[in-house]
């Protein structure tokens, strides 16, 4: 059993790698249009009906199309969700010092031997540059990229708001029917133990930018609930005023408490006896100490009784080691050690033990579309051949208020102790 706990940390370790090594390589791309890219999850349909080439070229013949198969969201600067498309250019013309220009990206085609030149490459659909068309080093026109409106019931279906905006209660006000994206990072800021919250808030428009022409992505910053307001316009010339609210909290603190309270089922065994003691009532209190963004320190203490008890403390260092699947997949390594104290009955004297299991929890964030919602698969184990079995597998599913369905068992010679259920944890307190 021992030797098969070392394979399944072994491949988890494998796995961990890749997906870390992975996104070194994503995290250097700094344009959504060239290098690899982070795709994002698709949450508001967007397709070729609903963008517009426009073509102004003189002394060449050009046609441009947009691939119907070719649109995916990917994430701009680790926060910002951004549609892109493929474009197909072809272009006419016995010279050959043809190229193209896109963000300030030199795009040299393809020739054909019929004096025909040809590209593809991605576009951003919500960054509105145009494509340049360049002859002997003169430019001799653009393709403009222009996206339509498309008029639904609800108005803002359009509006790609990510999910690292859904606890500020983020809202855009003036941009109806328009496609947009935003994307929220939050930053503690103040002393420590009077740390507050500045809220940091990426958007951009497919068909408005701000009256300098500066083009986006913009940004927003925010230290209270007060709004934010400012005028756009639009590629015809039409104004906007545009109204930024969101809920900014006014304390961060880095220490949490939660508990948990459920029916677990208890088992013991002590020299050789087995005693099933049945549904037994357990209590669970959880904490949480922010170190940083990604890292902490986190107590977690079970305590179940019936005639015995069983009690399970430890305290482990978590970090974010690897993100996946657009940042809502992460993988936390737990290093520390516990604390088992196990009385079987009234009769028998309580038996205190310390042991080093370490532990790996997979999270996935906002599942099944369920906002601030979290699913969490947890274990601890026993990596190397030791005289103490040890084995803790959790699943944990909600947000301020969840579930957890629990199972934790202990073994040593001829004494042993189990306990599963099921719990309902809630906040407690917190402060610092």
């Amino acid at each position: 059993m021992n030797h098969m706990n070392n394979i399944f940390l072994q491949i988890f370790v494998l796995i961990v790698f890749s997906i870390s090594s992975l996104q070194a390589e994503i995290q250097k791309a700094e344009s959504i249009s060239f290098g690899p890219m982070q795709i994002g999850e698709n949450r508001v349909s967007i397709d070729s009906k609903n963008i517009d080439l426009v073509i102004n070229a003189r002394g060449i013949k050009v046609s441009a199309e947009i691939n119907q198969h070719s649109f995916e969201w990917v994430r701009f600067n680790k926060v910002l969700l951004l549609p892109r498309a493929r474009v197909k250019i072809i272009i006419d013309s016995s010279d050959q010092e043809i190229y193209l220009k896109y963000q300030d990206q030199i795009i040299l085609p393809q020739y054909s031997s019929n004096k025909l030149f040809f590209s593809e490459f991605y576009i951003s659909v919500f960054q509105p540059d145009d494509i340049l068309l360049f002859v002997n080093n003169q430019n001799v026109g653009k393709i403009s990229i222009v996206s339509k409106q498309n008029q639904v019931k609800d108005a803002k279906k359009n509006h790609m708001i990510d999910y690292s905006c859904a606890p500020y209660s983020l809202q855009i006000d003036g941009l109806d029917n328009e496609y947009i994206s935003v994307g929220c990072i939050l930053h503690k800021i103040g002393r420590f133990k009077r740390e507050a919250g500045m809220l940091e808030i990426y958007w951009t428009s497919a068909n408005y930018i701000l009256d300098d022409h500066a083009l986006p992505p913009y940004i927003a910053t925010m230290v209270n609930n007060h709004p934010i307001k400012f005028k756009v316009t639009g590629k015809k010339g039409d104004k906007r005023i545009v109204t930024i609210k969101a809920s900014v909290p006014k304390n961060l603190h880095r220490l949490k408490f939660a508990m948990g309270l459920g029916p677990y089922f208890f088992e013991t065994n002590h020299n050789i006896e087995t005693k099933k003691s049945g549904w037994a009532p357990s209590g669970m209190i959880y904490s949480k100490y922010d170190i940083t963004q990604g890292s902490s320190l986190r107590f977690f203490d079970a305590f179940l009784w019936k005639d015995g008890y069983f009690n399970n403390a430890g305290m482990y260092f978590a970090y974010d080691l690897a993100t996946a699947f657009d940042n809502r997949f992460i993988v936390i390594p737990l290093l520390g050690f516990q604390g088992l104290s196990v009385k079987y009955s009234k009769d028998f004297n309580s038996y205190h033990k310390i042991i080093y299991p370490q532990g790996l929890e997979l999270v996935y964030m906002h599942p099944f579309g369920k906002k601030n919602y979290s699913l969490v698969m947890g274990l601890f184990t026993n990596a190397s051949v030791v005289e103490d079995h040890y084995k803790n597998f959790w699943v944990r599913y909600g947000k301020k208020i969840f579930w957890e369905l629990n199972y934790i068992s202990w073994k040593k010679e001829e004494k042993a102790a189990s306990m599963w259920g099921l719990s309902v944890g809630f906040p407690l307190m917190q402060f610092l």
